[in-house]
């Protein structure tokens, strides 16, 4: 991926290879809907979840998460050979090992970031991590140095504090009078 600062970074406006239209079994293709799965819980998700808990629980990495967050990445990082083959013969070269509690905990975040991107997690994984309003913003001073004034930074600049929470809806508010809602909705 090139760096921000290179000429044409137009990394938010790329389409995902991740849920090609070419990938769809059913004929004819509609315009606003696909036969094509979304997944709901995948089992990438499950050892990245459990690796990051044993992490947290543990005050380090133990051999479990190594194993669970090692297995993702030899799925993922399947070596090419010179012949363009995918080479399995060493998927123990891009596992992980030695790291202190603080590099395991990037190392997740980067591979959740990964793995699991356009599935509709990134924003509940920000929030837990205290990172969403950083991130947001980074983003946005990013979008605004390379298209300044356009549209679709406002999704970026209207983040704040108040979306590290939901709205308690009005209905339950009403239903119990000793509910308060939650700081700034």
């Amino acid at each position: 991926m090139p760096r921000p600062e290179a000429v044409g970074f137009d990394a938010w406006k790329r389409y995902c290879g991740k849920w090609r239209r070419e990938y769809e079994t059913v004929y004819p293709r509609a315009n606003n809907a696909t036969s094509q799965n979304f997944p709901l819980l995948r089992y990438s998700d499950v050892l990245l979840m459990f690796a990051e808990a044993d992490n947290a629980v543990n005050h380090g990495p133990t051999q479990e998460a190594y194993n669970a967050i090692n297995l993702v990445r030899r799925r993922a990082f399947g070596l090419l050979d010179a012949n363009g083959k995918t080479d399995l013969t060493q998927p123990e070269s891009c596992d992980l090992s030695g790291l202190n509690e603080t590099s395991f905990q990037e190392e997740i975040m980067n591979e959740r970031s990964r793995e699991l991107c356009f599935e509709a997690l990134r924003k509940q994984d920000l929030i837990r991590w205290g990172k969403l309003v950083e991130n947001m913003k980074n983003i946005e001073n990013l979008i605004d140095m390379e298209y300044s004034g356009q549209f679709f930074v406002l999704a970026f600049r209207n983040v704040s504090q108040r979306h590290l929470l939901f709205p308690i809806p009005a209905r339950e508010m009403i239903l119990n009078k000793k509910l308060t809602q939650n700081p700034q909705w």
